[in-house]
């Protein structure tokens, strides 16, 4: 068995106890199936996209504004909401924007969260000067910075606008759904006859007499000075972006591959050999453009010919700007990058899958995809070193300066306060491992394997079974629990493993103990089990969905996490669905002290205290 991985993102500061989440954004067909807007969404059937319903919580992002009874996202930086829209100063300087609110800002000590006045979704930014910028989105959302505060400005809509751009601090237009073009002279907004009832997306400008405008059915405007009027795209695709390199070129992409170029007075058709959606493009001049697209594709122009440049990521990147020195792109998950022509770097952290996750004294660790492992000591998530490229997939310890970490290739590593090194366990491989002290350790794999470390070194151990298996936990050295395929359970008592009765066929992946009497075990097909005084029993599960993991602080307070963000709490003596606030994978949950921690797919870390 193998996991199904997704990739994700994003750290939010100054949370304790939100679980606030990401969801993977849908841009197209939501109209054929609205199944695809995630929890506290509706889907807008004019724009086939999935919108936060009115006075939804699950929508709440950013980092105001997190209730102490949900969770917040705690990794990766600088937050976890898409970005939508970028606006450049300089390499140096600028903004990002995007769901639920969200505003970065990029200064001397990187990008960081700013307070935002809404919780809508944000869809454009338009930077003017160091200390000024105008920013758009749904309902009809206008927000203006001035100086170091954004504040929300009203021009008479709830048309949700997806465009910006300024001519000058006194000269802002704004483009939106419906056909909408607003203009903010200063203070003072008016509305523009666009001669057309289709959504419009992009806007930008070489001077308040050219600018054009992309939006829906291949809509393409032109603004001379005196009043717009409509040029033929040739398309019928929706058209994304737009950019303006001078007065008379200029560069629009959309939907299904579509990207267009306007040269000698006409718009003629640009293959780059993809069907996928191109969401944004921006440049310098001609010979330094860059197109994104909705699976990650950055494809870049010279002028001559059209290159695909590596993205390191598969998540759609929903905007681009090009500065003089390098490019900025945003997107899905709250990733951003940076491109000085030569190589893309990712600017916000990790973006891998996180498999496992403990407590070890003051520090957390999490483990995932090619050898990364990271520490947190009471603040951000740093990376560090492990010496090893394969997967790895559990983690535990007993001190600070005693952490093991295991994968499904044969990998074996220890921490010993300084560093990572690795270890050999023959020819098994691992895929968990548990404790209860330094000098018992246990770790299991395939084909029944389990190895016990007594403090010297690791011994294998006769499981009584040749099930793969994929869970332990050690409550104490005479309190052993394995679990695996075809609902396969073994605990070890007074040093020797023993078969115990299942009640399901269903692969079990986690396993977790309260005390010497009742232990949880979860697996395949929302599969919960509960061990009790007359050995385990089915209970009643609110999925389907394949659970990873189960932990809790009693019998009565237990946490499972799973496939497509499922996160499902036991109070009492039933389960219910809590909010996660993700559709990502999550592999492992954490309950330590009054913490609940689950990390998932794309770097994913969600908080919650109890």
């Amino acid at each position: 068995m193998q996991k199904n991985y997704l990739l994700l993102i994003g750290l939010l500061t100054g949370c304790d106890g939100l679980w606030q989440g990401l969801r993977q954004p849908v841009t197209e067909n939501c109209v054929i199936n609205p199944a695809t807007c995630g929890q506290g969404e509706v889907c807008n059937s004019s724009s086939e996209v999935c919108e936060p319903a009115a006075n939804s919580q699950a929508d709440m992002g950013g980092g105001a504004g997190c209730l102490p009874t949900e969770f917040c996202w705690q990794s990766p930086l600088p937050q976890g909401n898409s970005l939508r829209s970028v606006s450049m100063l300089s390499a140096t300087s600028g903004w990002a924007v995007g769901d639920s609110g969200s505003i970065l800002q990029l200064g001397t000590v990187g990008w960081q969260a700013m307070a935002s006045p809404t919780k809508n979704h944000l869809y454009g930014v338009a930077a003017i000067s160091a200390t000024q910028a105008v920013a758009v989105g749904q309902s009809g959302t206008i927000l203006r910075l001035d100086g170091g505060k954004w504040t929300a400005q009203s021009c008479n809509t709830q048309v949700t606008l997806r465009g910006v751009h300024a001519v000058s601090g006194s000269d802002v237009w704004m483009v939106g759904d419906q056909g909408t073009v607003l203009r903010l002279n200063g203070s003072t907004c008016s509305t523009v006859n666009s001669g057309t009832v289709e959504r419009l997306q992009s806007i930008d400008a070489v001077d308040g007499s050219h600018l054009w405008v992309a939006g829906g059915g291949g809509t393409i405007l032109f603004y001379d000075g005196n009043g717009f009027r409509a040029q033929p795209s040739g398309t019928k695709e929706e058209l994304r972006g737009i950019y303006a390199a001078t007065a008379t070129e200029a560069f629009a992409c959309g939907t299904r591959g579509t990207l267009l170029r306007h040269l000698l007075g006409n718009w003629s058709s640009v293959s780059l050999g993809t069907t996928q959606s191109l969401e944004a493009v921006h440049g310098r001049l001609a010979d330094n453009v860059l197109v994104t697209s909705a699976n990650g594709s950055v494809y870049h122009f010279d002028g001559a010919t059209w290159k695909l440049i590596p993205s390191g990521t598969k998540y759609g990147l929903e905007s681009v700007f090009v500065t003089a020195t390098d490019s900025i792109l945003v997107g899905s998950f709250g990733t951003i990058l940076s491109f000085d022509g030569l190589a893309m770097q990712r600017v916000n952290g990790n973006l891998e899958t996180f498999n496992g996750v403990f407590g070890v004294g003051s520090e957390l660790w999490t483990v995932g995809d090619a050898g990364g492992t990271f520490r947190s000591q009471g603040g951000a998530w740093n990376h560090v070193v492990s010496g090893v490229t394969d997967p790895l997939w559990s983690l535990w310890g007993s001190s600070v300066s005693d952490v093991w970490a295991v994968g499904p290739s044969g990998v074996v590593i220890h921490w010993d306060g300084t560093a990572w090194s690795p270890k050999s366990l023959g020819l098994m491989s691992p895929r968990s491992i548990s404790g209860a002290g330094p000098s018992s350790i246990w770790t299991v794999g395939d084909g029944g394997g389990i190895y016990r470390y007594d403090g010297v070194s690791w011994t294998k151990e006769v499981s009584g079974t040749t099930a793969d298996l994929y869970g332990v936990w050690a409550l104490d050295a005479s309190n052993v629990w394995a679990v695996g395929s075809s609902g396969t359970i073994v605990r070890r008592s007074a040093g020797k493993w023993q078969n115990e009765t299942s009640p399901s066929n269903a692969g079990l992946l986690g396993v977790w103990a309260a005390d010497s009497v009742n232990a949880f075990a979860v697996g395949e097909q929302g599969t919960i089990l509960r061990r009790g005084s007359s050995g385990w029993v089915a209970e009643p599960s609110s999925t389907t969905s394949q659970l990873w993991s189960v932990m809790g602080s009693s019998a009565t307070s237990v946490w499972a996490v799973g496939t497509g963000g499922q996160l499902l709490q036991r109070s009492g003596t039933t389960w219910r669905s809590f909010a996660s606030g993700t559709t990502n994978d999550l592999f492992q949950v954490l309950v330590t002290g009054r913490r609940v921690l689950a990390v998932g797919a794309g770097g994913a870390v969600l908080l919650k205290s109890q």
